[in-house]
Formats: C-alpha cells, sequence, structure tokens
C-alpha cells in the first residue's frame, strides 16, 4: 500500500508486462524465475492472474462472453461450443459466490459483481493454461472504485478465494481493507519500501505512519468549520448522486476550493452532478442570488447560466483533436462573432482577431491557429480548454484534474489563470485525486471519504501531510453511510 504516486501500480505493471523493468528486477512464481517483461500468457501459465482497477468489464457483451472473451471453448473446425461456455462460467462465478444467469448482458449486474466479474475471468485464464490447485491473484485497486457496501462484497469474495489456498497480492490504500485482509503488508513511499508489517501489527496508525513518514500533530491546527460566518459564501452546495450522500459544503468569495480523495470518494462524481451530466437522487446549487435544482440541470442550461466544466478527460469530452487550434476556440464563441447581415456565415475577419488574441493572452503554442489540435502537446491543449471555458466569463468554474498529463510549465499557468478568475469573482471548484495538484491550486482544500466530507483544511495555515493523512485514515471510517 501507499499513497497515491507511491509506484504501487507501477509494480503491478512491471509484473504484468506493461512496463519493461530493469534487468536487476527478478520475478519469481513458484520457485521458478519468470522472464521479465512477462506476457499474460506465461502468467496464466504459472498459475498468476491479474484484476486492474479499470476491470475492462464490456457492458454491451453477456456475462458469458466476458469471462470467456479471450479464450471460448472450441471443437472442430473452431466450432465455439456456447452451452461449455456458458457451464464453465457459470461454474466459475458459482465458486465466487455470484449466481447469476450467464446470459444476460453484464450492465445488469451492480458494481460488486461486475468486480467479482472480473475475478472470474481471470481464474478462467489460468484454469485454461493447465495445472490445478489454486494461484496467485493481483488484485490492483479493485474496490477504490467502488461504495461501502459493494467494497464489503469484493472483499468476502477475497476472503472466500484465500479460504480457497489461493495467494493475494492486494494493491490498495483503503486502511480498513488492508488491516481487514492483509497478514503482510509493505508501504511504499516515494517509489520505496518505507516498511513491512505483519499481523497483528498491521494497524491504521503504523500504516498512516511509514505512508506519510514524520507527521505533525493532528491536534496542533483545528481545520476550520464548514460555513464559517466569517467569510462571504459566494455558492452553496448539497447534492445526492452516485456515493455523494446529500454532501454539503460553502465556498467562499474569492477563494479556490480544492476537493480530493480516493477514487470512488466523490471527487470524480461531484462535477458531472453539478452540471447535470449524470443522474442525481437529489440536489441543490447556490450561486450567488441563483438557486438551481440539480435534478433539473443539463450541460447546456448550466453554460447558459454561466456554469463552466473543465472535464477530467480533454480529448474525449474536451478539445475536438481533427479539429484546428481556432476552430477549437471558436467553438462557443461563434454566436458572438457572427455578422450582424449574414447571421449564417461567420465573420472570417473577427474570428481572426478574436483567435489571435486568445492564442497570446492563454500563451499557446504553437501560435499557428491552423496546426490540428492533436498535434499539440497536452499542456497546450488542456490550454485551449481553459482558454474556451473562461472565455465565457462564467459565474461558476468546476475543473476536474485541470493539470494531468501536462508539463510543469504549463501546470503553473493553469493554476494562475484559475486562481485569477477566482479572484475576479467566479466562483471556483478544482477536483482532483491528485493531493499536490489540489493543495497547490487552492486555498481550501476539502477530503471526501464515502460521499461526506471529513477534513476541511486551510492551505495557508495547515501542513499538506494533514491532507494526506484524512485521506488514508478516512477508509477506516466505521460511521461511513452505506
Amino acid at each position: 500500500m501507499g499513497q497515491n504516486g507511491s509506484g504501487k501500480s507501477s509494480i503491478v505493471k512491471i509484473l504484468t508486462g506493461i512496463y519493461r523493468p530493469e534487468q536487476t528486477t527478478k520475478l519469481f512464481a513458484g520457485g521458478e524465475e519468470l522472464h521479465l517483461p512477462v506476457s499474460p500468457a506465461h502468467l496464466a501459465a504459472a498459475r498468476i492472474g491479474v484484476v486492474h482497477q479499470d476491470i475492462g468489464i464490456a457492458p454491451s457483451l453477456s456475462i458469458v462472453d466476458n469471462v470467456l472473451a479471450r479464450h471460448y471453448p472450441t471443437a472442430a473446425l473452431w466450432h465455439i461450443e456456447k452451452r461449455t461456455g456458458r457451464d464453465m462460467a457459470h461454474r466459475i462465478l458459482g465458486r465466487l459466490g455470484l449466481n447469476v444467469d450467464v446470459t444476460k448482458l453484464a450492465s445488469t449486474l451492480t458494481e460488486a459483481e461486475k468486480s467479482i466479474l472480473a475475478f472470474a475471468r481471470a481464474l478462467y485464464d489460468i484454469e485454461r493454461s493447465g495445472g490445478t490447485g489454486p494461484g496467485v491473484l493481483i488484485l490492483d485497486e479493485v474496490t477504490a472504485r467502488l461504495g461501502p457496501s459493494d467494497s464489503e462484497t469484493v472483499v468476502s469474495t477475497i476472503h472466500r478465494l484465500r479460504d480457497d489456498g489461493w495467494g493475494i497480492l492486494f494493491v490498495g490504500h483503503r486502511l480498513d481493507e488492508v488491516v481487514n485482509l492483509c497478514d503482510v503488508v509493505t508501504v511504499i513511499r516515494d517509489g520505496q519500501v518505507a516498511g513491512k508489517l505483519l499481523a497483528p501489527k498491521i494497524t491504521t496508525d503504523s500504516l498512516v505512519s511509514l505512508a506519510m513518514g514524520e507527521l505533525p500533530d493532528l491536534g496542533s491546527t483545528p481545520p476550520p468549520a464548514v460555513g464559517d460566518t466569517e467569510k462571504r459564501a459566494t455558492f452553496a452546495v448539497r447534492v445526492d448522486a452516485g456515493p455523494l450522500r446529500d454532501t454539503q459544503f460553502n465556498g467562499y468569495d474569492g477563494e479556490v476550493l480544492g476537493i480530493t480523495g480516493l477514487a470512488g470518494s466523490g471527487v470524480d462524481t461531484l462535477p458531472y452532478a453539478l452540471v447535470g451530466h449524470i443522474p442525481l437522487r437529489a440536489g441543490e446549487l447556490r450561486v450567488g442570488d441563483e438557486l438551481f435544482h440539480l435534478d433539473d440541470m443539463t450541460p447546456s442550461k448550466a453554460l447558459r447560466h454561466g456554469i463552466g466544466l473543465i472535464p477530467g478527460d480533454r480529448l474525449i469530452n474536451g478539445v475536438a483533436g481533427v479539429l484546428t487550434v481556432q476552430e477549437n476556440l471558436a467553438i462557443t464563441e461563434l454566436t458572438n462573432i457572427r455578422g450582424h447581415r449574414l447571421m449564417s456565415r461567420v465573420n472570417l475577419r473577427k474570428l481572426d482577431a478574436v483567435t489571435k488574441e486568445q492564442i497570446d493572452k492563454y500563451r499557446i503554442t504553437p501560435t499557428d491557429p491552423s496546426r490540428k489540435v492533436a498535434n499539440l502537446s497536452g499542456g497546450n491543449q488542456q490550454k485551449i480548454l481553459v482558454a474556451r471555458i473562461l472565455e465565457q466569463n462564467p459565474q461558476m468554474l468546476i475543473a476536474h484534474e485541470p493539470t494531468a498529463g501536462v508539463d510543469v510549465g504549463a501546470r503553473a499557468e493553469i493554476f494562475h489563470l484559475i486562481r485569477e478568475s477566482a479572484r475576479n469573482g467566479c466562483a471556483t471548484i478544482v477536483c482532483s485525486q491528485d493531493v499536490d495538484e489540489v493543495w497547490d491550486a487552492s486555498d481550501r482544500v476539502l477530503v471526501l471519504s464515502h460521499g461526506r466530507v471529513v477534513a476541511d483544511l486551510d492551505t495557508a495555515v495547515d501542513d499538506q501531510s494533514l491532507c494526506m493523512r484524512a485521506i488514508l485514515s478516512s477508509g477506516s471510517d466505521s460511521n461511513a453511510p452505506q
């Protein structure tokens, strides 16, 4: 285990052949060395299965197709044995405690059941490779995207596998799960082994100490209360969607409010709930004197009311790579630059002038407006997306992972733009799982766990380690909503 960026997932990618390791790296299975990088076939032959955080379930395929997709049983002339396949899938899922109609679509399963389906696929790959008896399953953050109830179901399945003799390499940073599941824990910090613990010495405090190193006294600087009446609130949020359970908080005049937490905490749900991009159970957003009912919100309505979203995946939900810099910048500006007489035709002279002004203002390079956005660096792609949102003069800005995949120079420029927008009166929220990013960008940081606020920290007063400690410790809170 370890905090974000410690190197946990890199280790898994080395073990599974995704990353090529240095020559000194060795992997042994069953007393024999597996030469790295290792192929999926060699892993399965060594009775090692892998389930990644992105479990790779195809919701539009049947349950049986998801289990057997890599190696469907065949007879003579490559004839697919569908009945045999159904029986095999049903048997493997039954071993994991999941008894379902395997002909149904995977989309009908709960999130926990989809994770168990991914376990079944790994077991089938091992079984097909030959040999008998239990093997080893590498589970990389398999509960990270799940709520408490689904996580409990998956953890119960892991216990079942362990009791059947399977070795489990469990990668995670939810402390309650690590404490309850593991017999041996290796803690990674900054790419190095910080320490190893054996049960019963695996405790929340010992794990936090190893993961974070030297920590200040939590009681030395009490966090400010949400809703401090000495400040002027510029927006208020109450949202009930996905893992967010009637989550409430305020934002204050001139501040950048950062929100962070683990995957599944709600930090990745909140930005899209506020603009009506995902279904909600209920919620309200008050910006200034305007009150919006979030169950009636849509992305287009959010835009009309000056609520701008910088989405997390710019190439899917942000910029259009096949279009030029000018076309991307102009997407939301066309109504402002059309000629008065020919409303159906764009005023090209004005379009050129506006594009040049924005390229200079946001320091987009290269400065050629005809350059395809797909050919720009990640930082310049992100600056185009930020420019397009900010040029609409939003009254509220919501940024999700705003500097993911950008260089340090572009990161600093984007943070400057976000801060300037907040100082100019725009209600501003930055949501990210990257604690360093949130802390650097924000004046105040909220930590989410299981959909509720568990810490409220002032970045000018509190130590950043308090934020990471709140994240790591929050998983063990027994009062998390179910």
